[in-house]
Formats: structure tokens, C-alpha cells, sequence
């Protein structure tokens, strides 16, 4: 009816009419795997089975176990049945393709529980040290393409989607896009535009909301029509990784349309619709470990498989929770469950990446496992078949894998109806073990380089920025406490990246905020350098290296050193500088370099902010981290710290976590909902933050349980401290 107040009647009819003659369906759209993976002469089956073979005597050059060999033509029959062969060719070429670059990569996901897939260098997950169990990665019963997510370095993986491109040509290749729909910030800074707000006001209004707000309260008209659009789609954005290729145009298939960065294309649905219509996805995904350990390892000249397995003392640090930097336990969360669970060896680690996640905390699985590791209570089964399905973690279900195989031995499920069975049972939300297991070893590599070269791991975490949950300062302060000596950035000493010198950690001029990455890595080829002037730069850069500290070798202090670089700026060499001599200026106080470093590099070598605060701090009877992991359990305490983290995990039911450091180290906070809500501004808006709490202790872990909170940022004057909250 509203149309037909709109439009004449004759257009409406006209209209119908096309309608009624179209009878396309989406079944009729059809996919083919791309076809030049296979050379002349093969078959994709054929040449899946060749590089399947080959890549089982380099991985088994002893003789491939009979285990092996028999789950290796299970998956190449079930492979072949349902004419997959050409997704793991993609996949394989891929992954080829990046190794050849000697850029570091590693499948995960369901994909290992494939020994195929280790066998074609795509996972790294030995079957040998593991449950393989393959139709948690392909189902007949399934019927739908199986999902390989590969991880490559974050600060490489443009090569890779690029060599896609390349390869396939953009018509046949495009990245998957995700909906984003409006949450209350992001509603409200819209609504607010819309309306003509200023945008300081649309600002601060949008800061009253923290990402984890689902709902907008009512108010004025600005907030009732952001409370419309909240759960709208605003825009299409990339998807982090899909790809579709296919062996025929994309726009015969799909909608594809330019991304906004350049030599991308992208597909206008979702990864949802494209699974709906079995269309092959590639999942090309950025991993920062993964840069970071390639990084470490080139700085001591060692390849991956060249880290030694099960090393004891690897394990007695992560039983410490000394993980900060580590991948996958540097979390508040895991770094608390470390000291409790106490990993032995690879499999514990398994665990431990597992564990700490929705699905075993939801399904009340996490206490009854560590009561049992702790021989606090029996492990028990009711038959030998369940036993040996749960022997590995005590009797508790953790993993998704274990579901399938219960409802196998117990149910006699077939595999892939276990598989259905896990897919549909949306509340228990059991992780995955082949995910763990790939995780678990890059847990290793990672903590094994934390230990035994923590110069050189602490150098690449920097170089591989941003990533992980720790700032710079907190990197350089972990790695300071572990005995590496840390060195300025200076232009006749560093390159762009930090790098090592003999032994100690040199601080790299991509430290330096704002220095271009061009100049940098010019001055830092061209070094050593005689004065300011040789340097060659414009007046911003030399500000910025100024900032830093980095012209100390050329001009002193940074009152010098900004005098020098005021006339070294570059100009036209008719009109080159003179040489003058410097003024008399006095160096900055300790406070006033503090406070630079922070600006211009994130971090100090200098003493701890805090330290020179402390006698104030002590007036307003707040201890330091270190007296305060010696209170008893129950007692009263004040403290505070620079913020350097916040978390709200989706398990802790609105419970805040925050990390404070002052200069004797680290103290855990926990913030329960109710405070959190009462004091929503101190607590998200506090640089240094004052917690009166009651201390908890369960061990070696402590907490402090916040009751009141107190922004002290006051005390810090102009030094700008940063954390990374809620990611």
C-alpha cells in the first residue's frame, strides 16, 4: 500500500511482472577450486598424494609410523570423497609460497587434527604428540568446506595476501567482508554529528560509554537516536584474513568492489553468507608472536627447529608466571592460573592455553581439574572407553575433540555425527585442542627465548610493535629486572630497529615518536656522524630525535641538543649553517627527562617515575608492590601504580582487572562490577591510580580486591604514561 501511494499503477505492474519472470535461485550458483595447483599428467588427488608423501619422509625421515600411514589414508579417502583436494593445494601453495620468503608462518585451528596437513608443512602439530582426530576438521556429515586459518607474521602478511592477488589476478581473488554494526560509542558520535552537536561535545559524550556498554540510557535527543541505531549495520569493513579464490571470474559468484586500501578487493557479504553458499575461504591471518620470534630468532642466528624440546628450567619460569612478553600466558588471567596449574611439560601447556577460556570456566570444568592435579581428589571414570577418551586431562572434558570421542565410545556416534553433535550444542562452548596445540608451541619457542635471551626476545617485541598485552615500558622494565642492560637511542650508535650490542639492548630511532621511518633508516645506514648539521634532516625530524635523546653524542642534554638542532635544520646549501658555539644551558632535572622519555619514547632508563613520588605516596599511607605481595591473606592495604592494563574478560562477569607498576614491580587489582560502575571514571580515566583494598591470596598468587579507588594523576604533572586496556 505505501508503494502504490508512491508509484503510478502501470510502473507497480510492470514491475511484477519482471519479478515473476525471474527465477534465479543461490543453488544454482556453483564453485570450482582453482586449477593450475596441479602440473600436467596429475590429478589434484594424485598430486595431494605425492606432496603428501614427500612431505612425510622430511617430517619422518627415520620411517613414517604405521599410526601415521593409516590416519594419512583415512583423510586422503575422505579428502578425495568429497573432492577437497584442491582447498589443501591452495592452501599448501600459500604457505609455500611464505616459507620461501622466510616469512615465519603455522596453521592452527581445526586443521590440526590433520596429518595431512602437518605432512604439507601447512600445521605443526606432530601426530605423534598429540590425538589426531580428523573429522573435527572435515565431516561428511558436515558437507561443507573445511576452514584453515594460517598465521604469518603481522608485519609480512601483506606479501602474502599480495602474492594472492598476484597469482589469481584480482578478478578471481577478492577478501571476505564482516558487518559492523552500531555499539552505543560509535551510535552516539553518528547521532551526535547528525544533529549538529560541537564535536568536543559529541566527544565527551561518547567517552561516557566503555566498549563493553550494550545499552544507551534515555536522555536527550542526541542519545534517543543513537538508542535507535545501536545493533544497525553502519559499515562493510574487511574481513581480517578471508580469501576466496575461485577458478572463474568472482563477479559471476559474488559482488566485489575496490577496498578502500589500495591492490585490495573485496567481496560485498560476510564470511556467514559465503559459508552458506560453500564458497572456499583461505584465512590468511596476522600473527605479531609470530614476527616477534623470527625477529629473536635471526638475532641468535637459530631457526625454530632448532629450539630445544622440554627444557626444565623453561618450564619452572612459566610455573612462576614470569610471562610477561610470552605468547598466549601473558594474560592476567593465565599468568594467575600458571602457579596453580604448574606446567611440566608441552601437553600441560596445551592445557593451560585451553583452559583459561569461556567454555571450561562457563562449564565449570577449571577447579575440578586442578583439585585432581593437585591430588586433592581422584581422577574417576566409569568405563576403561571414557578413561582413555579423558585420561589426559584427568577426567574433566576440556576440549571439543573430547565431546566427539565421548559421544563415540559412550554413544556410538560415527565421527561425523560427533562432530554434529559438538556443532549444535551452543552452550557448552568446549575449546578446541588442535588450536591449543598449535598455540602451545609458540607458548614454548616464546618463553624459551624469554629465558635463555631475553635481550634479544625483549629487542624483537619491540621491533614487532604493536602486539601483545604489555606496553614498550613495560617490556624494557621486565626485561631491565632480568639483567639486560638497556641503552638510549642514539644516532651514532642505533639503527632503526633495536638491535644488540654485546649482549645489552640498543634502543632503535623507531623509538623515537614522530622520526620518519625513510630518515631514520637513512641516518642510520649513514652513521657515524661529526656534527648535527651532517645529519641532513629537516626541523621536525631533528626535533624529534631531540625529544628522545638521541643527539646526546652530538650536542649533550636536550636543552643543548634542541638549541643545536634549532639552527642544523636542512636548507638550501647556498645559505649552510654556521658554526657556533653552544649556549650555556643547564641540563633538565631528573623529573623533567622522566617526563620526556615518557613523551617521546614510551618508557624511561631513568629511575621509576614512581620513585620520585614515593615520599608523597607515603604520607597518603600507600605501600609498594613489593611490601604489599607480602601482606597476609585478609589484610587491609593501600597502594597505587602507574596503569598499565585493563582487562575484562567475557567469563568474569563484569569484573575488571587492572595492572599497576610502580618501581618494585607489578600489583594485580580486582574490580568488581558494582565499583566498577560507581567510580567508572577513575577507574578507566586514572594514569596513576590508588587502590584501598583487602589482600587475597591463594599461594604464590596474590590479588588486592579493590573497595575504593583514587585518581592520584595529579602527582604525575605533565608525564604521560600508557596502557593497554581491554584488548
Amino acid at each position: 500500500m505505501r508503494l502504490a501511494r508512491l508509484y503510478p499503477s502501470e510502473l507497480l505492474a510492470e514491475s511484477m511482472a519482471i519479478a515473476e519472470r525471474c527465477r534465479f535461485c543461490l543453488d544454482e550458483l556453483k564453485y570450482e577450486y582453482p586449477s593450475e595447483l596441479v602440473p600436467q599428467g596429475h590429478t589434484p588427488a594424485s598430486w595431494l598424494r605425492k606432496l603428501t608423501e614427500d612431505g612425510l619422509q622430511r617430517r619422518f625421515p627415520a620411517g613414517v609410523p604405521s599410526k601415521v600411514a593409516d590416519l594419512v589414508e583415512h583423510e586422503l579417502r575422505l579428502v578425495a570423497e568429497l573432492a577437497y583436494e584442491p582447498f589443501f593445494l591452495t592452501v599448501h601453495d600459500v604457505v609455500r609460497f611464505a616459507r620461501e620468503r622466510g616469512i615465519l608462518c603455522q596453521g592452527r585451528g581445526s586443521a590440526a587434527n590433520s596429518v595431512v596437513c602437518y605432512a604439507l608443512g601447512i600445521t605443526e602439530v606432530d601426530p605423534a604428540r598429540m590425538n589426531m582426530l580428523f573429522e573435527r576438521f572435515v565431516s561428511r556429515e558436515r558437507n561443507e568446506p573445511p576452514d584453515i586459518d594460517v598465521d604469518f607474521e603481522h608485519q609480512r602478511r601483506e606479501e602474502v595476501i599480495q602474492y594472492v592477488y598476484e597469482k589469481y589476478g584480482r578478478a578471481r581473488a577478492a577478501l571476505a567482508a564482516t558487518v559492523i554494526c552500531y555499539r552505543p560509542r560509535s551510535a552516539v558520535r553518528d547521532a551526535g554529528k547528525a544533529l549538529g552537536l560541537p564535536p568536543g561535545e559529541v566527544d565527551r559524550m561518547a567517552k561516557a560509554f566503555a566498549f563493553w556498554d550494550t545499552k544507551i540510557p534515555p536522555g536527550n535527543a542526541v542519545l534517543e537516536v543513537a538508542a535507535a541505531l545501536v545493533g544497525f549495520p553502519r559499515h562493510l569493513s574487511q574481513h581480517v584474513g578471508g580469501f576466496v579464490i575461485s577458478r572463474g571470474p568472482l563477479a559471476e559468484l559474488v559482488p566485489i568492489e575496490n577496498a578502500a586500501m589500495p591492490e585490495r578487493t573485496v567481496i560485498q557479504w560476510d564470511k556467514d553468507d559465503l559459508e552458506a553458499l560453500g564458497l572456499l575461504k583461505v584465512d590468511v591471518l596476522a600473527l605479531g608472536m609470530l614476527s616477534a620470534i623470527r625477529r629473536a630468532l635471526d638475532f641468535i642466528h637459530l631457526k625454530i627447529q632448532d629450539v630445544p624440546a622440554e627444557d626444565p628450567a623453561v618450564y619452572a619460569m612459566i610455573q612462576k608466571a614470569d610471562t610477561i612478553g610470552v605468547f598466549q600466558i601473558e594474560s592476567r588471567a593465565q599468568m594467575s592460573m600458571l602457579p596453580r596449574l604448574k606446567p611440566e611439560n608441552y601437553y600441560d601447556l596445551v592445557i593451560e592455553v585451553a583452559i583459561v577460556r569461556p567454555g571450561p570456566i562457563q562449564g565449570g570444568m577449571v577447579h575440578p581439574y586442578l583439585r585432581r592435579r593437585r591430588k586433592l581428589e581422584p581422577a574417576t571414570y566409569p568405563s576403561a572407553e571414557v578413561k582413555r577418551v579423558l585420561e589426559r586431562t584427568l577426567g574433566v572434558p576440556i576440549f571439543q575433540e573430547q565431546v566427539m570421542e565421548l559421544a563415540m565410545v559412550a554413544a556410538g556416534f560415527t565421527p561425523g555425527e560427533a562432530d554434529q553433535l559438538r556443532r549444535s550444542m551452543a552452550a557448552w562452548k568446549g575449546f578446541p585442542e588442535s588450536h591449543s596445540a598449535s598455540f602451545a608451541l609458540l607458548v614454548y619457542v616464546s618463553s624459551w627465548l624469554k629465558l635463555h635471551h631475553p635481550a634479544a626476545f625483549c629487542a624483537a617485541l619491540l621491533n614487532s610493535q604493536p602486539m601483545g598485552f604489555y606496553a614498550p615500558a613495560q617490556l624494557v622494565q621486565d626485561a631491565r629486572r632480568h639483567g639486560v642492560e638497556v641503552r638510549p637511542p642514539d644516532v651514532n650508535a642505533s639503527d632503526w630497529d633495536c638491535t644488540l650490542e654485546a649482549g645489552a639492548l640498543r634502543l632503535g630511532l623507531r623509538m623515537a615518536s614522530g622520526l620518519s621511518e625513510a630518515e631514520g633508516r637513512r641516518i642510520a645506514q649513514a652513521k657515524p656522524y661529526a656534527s648535527i648539521h651532517s645529519l641532513g634532516l629537516n626541523r621536525k625530524d631533528l626535533r624529534c630525535l631531540a625529544s628522545a635523546g638521541a643527539l646526546r653524542s652530538l650536542a649533550g642534554h636536550r636543552r643543548l641538543a634542541h638549541w643545536a638542532a634549532a639552527g642544523a635544520a636542512r636548507r638550501d646549501p647556498l645559505d649552510a649553517p654556521a658554526a657556533e658555539r653552544l649556549p650555556t644551558l643547564a641540563a633538565p632535572r631528573e623529573g623533567e627527562d622522566i617526563v620526556a622519555d615518557y613523551a617521546s619514547l614510551g618508557l624511561t632508563l631513568g629511575r621509576h617515575p614512581l620513585a620520585l613520588i614515593r615520599s608523597h605516596l607515603e604520607k597518603r599511607r600507600v605501600v609498594t608492590a613489593r611490601k604489599l605481595s607480602t601482606l597476609p591473606h585478609g589484610s587491609s592495604a593501600r597502594t597505587a601504580g602507574l596503569v598499565t592494563c585493563r582487562q575484562r574478560p567475557d567469563t568474569a562477569s563484569g569484573v575488571i582487572f587492572v595492572t599497576l607498576e610502580d618501581e618494585t614491580g607489578n600489583v594485580n587489582v580486582v574490580v568488581w562490577r558494582h565499583l566498577s560502575e560507581r567510580q567508572k571514571a577513575e577507574l578507566l580515566g586514572a594514569r596513576l591510580l590508588a587502590v584501598h583494598g583487602v589482600i587475597e591470596r591463594d599461594g604464590d598468587v596474590v590479588h588486592l580486591v579493590a573497595r575504593r579507588l583514587l585518581d592520584y594523576s595529579v602527582l604525575l604533572g605533565p608525564l604521560t604514561a600508557r596502557s593497554r586496556d581491554f584488548h
